[in-house]
């Protein structure tokens, strides 16, 4: 008998719980916490560096961008839930999301349109926005209670600051105070609201959230005046170099996200919050702690970003150096490489982003990055392998988007057809520049698609959850598929304030997406290239979902005549059986179905392969003579 299996016998016999699950830390909220592709995005959530700051225990983030709390709980809270274990924390930041409407609730809004016979403005309408006061406070409580529910500790932590200064404060708005500012629906529809005096905090939602906590008794962590503060010791124009993307006020840079989060923690820990599991460095520390890549292709790049911070380092200044073992190359700025680097920093502080790759040439790798400061060693072990290539049958799902939606599809698969959510089809165009390489010119066509209702909101920031082009390929019965390749191109009509997030996702809720392309502004008239090669095997029945997620980038007003143009989209890999192919196909054997390797069922197999599904729910594929 297995010793595990004896002791869990044990522990029953005796009424024991035993649980070996490492507590967790989730963190849910907006894109100002969210995870980002460090290989094609410059922009970091602060929920990526909770882990740097935590021992004994695991971070989670499932923050998504675009999500007010209203959304979030009803697209992504269920996963969440089901990942809580007694004994977690989870740490709950919204509200830049929740102000979309100017402090207007979205449904509020939505349903006196449609009772009103304003349908178009209905359908223009940005999917979220919250009032502070009311819906905002009530999907707050949802999460708390919900946790408790589970077992589980809530911590409220207010919104982080955007980078709103004037002169040398930081705006009303910027700590989430619409009072300047805000909107109200009266029985005539919207009407501007009244400015608020200073201490009135109707729209201020972090105050809401602080309410919301005092009475359900649940730790605030105030990262609104904690931000405000550190933007405040920066000084404007050094706050947006040090700490946030270029020409945004909201998302950060890493340094920005590792302070956060270190804020966080720290705060945390001052109300006695995890103290034993909190750890605040006063030296040199490296995020992550191991970097396991996983798999990838023969020749394919394999990149690891690591975020590097030191605080209180002897002497004040001084340099890291940092070098690789087993052909890993380093970078500063993924452009020149090296076996070492050398970091300089001043006043005892670091805070610095690097990066590490190895190039696959077709064995495994096992190395180590090892970063030295005085006395001070870190060895980071550096893990990479190979992915097998298997004999099978060629997939590929082709939407040329030419002249149609429909899919040409090789191979044993099944497509799952184009469908826009928040969005209309408008019209296949030609006129576009395509990238070098492409072979296409001026006369091919793409498809142009455009918002519901056609009039694009103004301010948004980041995506919406609920405007997406999707594409997507699954597993044909009784196959495995292994993905390895994702390619298409995006681009702008009609203007180039067009943005888009190009992200694929094995997940039903698209959870964990990995994203492809975080586009700048795109050319009016341009398509953009845009490829992955990933390692994704899906088993029989499991789906990879792409997904475009358009806005417009305009912060005046609404925006019409402006659409997303979509071309080329392709979906590759290989079917495999996993279990071979029986052969002999003899009478005697009892089918109870029978369908071709495209997944569709057939009345009568004709000669060559097809899957057979027994009468017992065996499946299995084999050669018709």
């Amino acid at each position: 008998m297995k010793r595990t299996t004896f002791l869990t016998m044990l522990a029953i016999a005796l009424g024991i719980t035993l649980t070996s699950a490492t507590k967790k830390v989730h963190t849910i909220g907006d894109s100002t916490m969210a995870n980002y592709n460090t290989s094609t995005e410059v922009k970091r959530g602060w929920g990526m560096y909770m882990q740097q700051f935590l021992d004994g225990v695991e971070a989670v983030n499932y923050a998504r961008g675009g999500r007010d709390t209203r959304i979030f709980y009803n697209d992504h809270w269920t996963a969440v839930k089901n990942a809580i274990q007694p004994g977690d924390y989870v740490i709950i930041q919204f509200a830049h999301n929740d102000e979309k409407i100017n402090g207007v609730d979205r449904e509020e809004l939505y349903n006196y349109y449609m009772t009103h016979n304003q349908e178009d403005k209905a359908k223009a309408l940005d999917t979220r926005g919250t009032t502070p006061s009311t819906t905002y406070r009530a999907y707050l409580e949802k999460f708390i209670d919900e946790t408790r529910e589970l077992g589980g500790t809530p911590i409220l932590a207010s919104p982080v600051c955007r980078c709103y200064f004037s002169g040398n404060i930081i705006k009303r708005n910027g700590k989430h105070d619409l009072g300047d500012n805000y909107q109200v629906l009266t029985e005539n529809g919207l009407a501007n609201g009244p400015k608020l005096a200073a201490d009135d905090h109707t729209m201020d939602y972090p105050y809401h959230m602080q309410q919301v906590a005092i009475e359900k008794d649940v730790p605030f962590i105030d990262l609104t005046k904690a931000t405000e503060e550190l933007y405040l010791s920066y000084g404007s124009a050094k706050c947006h170099d040090a700490l946030f993307c270029p020409g945004d006020n909201t998302h950060f840079n890493t340094a920005g996200a590792t302070l956060v989060a270190r804020l966080c923690a720290q705060l945390m820990k001052e109300q006695g919050i995890m103290t034993e599991n909190i750890v605040i460095p006063a030296e040199l520390s490296v995020s992550p702690t191991a970097a396991n890549l996983g798999e990838g292709y023969v020749g394919q790049e394999m990149l690891q970003e690591f975020s590097l911070s030191g605080f209180g380092l002897s002497p004040e200044d001084g340099n890291i150096n940092i070098t690789t073992t087993n052909a890993i190359e380093l970078s500063t700025d993924k452009k020149t490489w090296g076996s070492s680097l050398t970091l300089p920093y001043s006043a005892g502080t670091i805070i610095e982003t690097f990066y590490a790759r190895v190039i696959l040439d077709g064995g495994d790798v096992n190395g180590t990055v090892t970063i030295t400061q005085g006395e001070q060693i870190i060895e980071v072990p550096f893990t990479a392998s190979t992915a097998a290539t298997i004999g099978g049958a060629d997939v590929k799902a082709t939407w040329a988007l030419t002249e149609n939606s429909s899919c040409s599809l090789t191979g044993p698969a099944i497509v799952v057809e184009e469908s826009l959510v928040g969005m209309t089809h408008k019209q296949f165009s030609s006129g576009f520049t395509w990238p070098e390489g492409s072979g296409y010119t001026t006369s091919r066509n793409a498809q142009l698609v455009e918002i519901e209702g056609s009039s694009w909101p103004a301010g948004e920031i980041d995506e919406s959850p609920a405007r997406y082009v999707e594409f997507g390929l699954t597993a044909t019965k009784g196959m495995q598929l292994n993905i390895n390749k994702i390619s298409l191109y995006v681009g702008a009509w009609g203007g180039n304030m067009m943005k888009c997030h190009v992200k694929y996702s094995t997940s039903d809720d698209f959870g964990n997406p990995v994203t492809m392309l975080a586009s700048d502004r795109m050319t009016n008239k341009t398509t953009y290239a845009v490829s992955a090669t990933p390692v994704i095997k899906l088993k029989e029945g499991e789906t990879v979902r792409l997904r475009i997620y358009p806005w417009i980038d305009n912060n005046s007003s609404t925006a019409t005549g402006k659409y997303l143009a979509v071309g080329d989209v392709n979906i590759e890999g290989v079917a495999f059986d996993p279990t071979g192919i029986e052969k002999n196909f003899t009478a005697t054997v009892q089918p109870s179905k029978y369908y071709d390797l495209n997944g569709r069922m057939i009345t009568k197999p004709s000669k060559g392969i097809v899957i057979q599904q027994m009468s017992n729910g065996e499946v299995k594929k084999v050669v018709v003579k």
